[in-house]
């Protein structure tokens, strides 16, 4: 959860001042949650990109 927290942050334009993230967790089984992270998007399309070998 905290590396998608952390790549809204980074970006999405929640990561701006007065930006919002929502983290919603939900138990689906006895042993099992959903967690959600929710952002408000970005300013571009995201696009394919070649690897960099690191």
């Amino acid at each position: 959860m905290s590396e998608l927290v952390a790549n809204a942050v980074l970006h999405t334009v929640s990561g701006l001042a007065g930006g919002l993230i929502t983290v919603a967790v939900r138990e689906i089984g006895e042993a099992t949650a959903r967690i959600d992270v929710i952002d408000r998007g970005a300013l571009t399309v995201p696009r394919m990109r070649e690897p960099n070998g690191t």
